[in-house]
């Protein structure tokens, strides 16, 4: 240990506490505003998943062109049998519109999102 001490290395006991006096100074750090990142740059992940929402909104779509698909069918073939042709005809072409309207809605959402890429 003498060897340690003219080394200059002091040995002291874990359990020492070294305490340091200070003249009632105050040791609490300056409160910094927040600064905003530049631009509106979004996190790779956050760009991934946002068009994975997307592709999978055109999804749901895509699925219920299907559904208006097979109701039509159920109709056209009801509609052979049935005594309101009128009524079903009306509906046939309410949900013609329908699938028009989606179909183009499915195909602005898919140029939008070959455009992000």
């Amino acid at each position: 240990m003498d060897h340690l001490h003219k080394a200059g290395i002091e040995i002291v006991s874990p359990n020492f506490m070294n305490q340091r006096q200070v003249n009632e100074i105050k040791f609490i750090p300056k409160i910094t505003k927040e600064t905003k990142p530049v631009g509106d740059e979004k996190l790779p992940e956050d760009i991934i998943f946002d068009k994975a929402i997307k592709a999978d909104k055109i999804d749901d779509k895509v699925e219920s062109l299907q559904k208006i698909d097979e109701e039509i069918k159920g109709l056209k073939s009801a509609s052979k049998d049935a005594e309101d042709k009128e009524e079903i005809k009306n509906r046939i072409k309410m949900l013609e519109e329908q699938k028009e309207k989606i179909n183009s809605i499915i195909a602005d959402d898919k140029k939008k999102l070959d455009e992000e890429k």
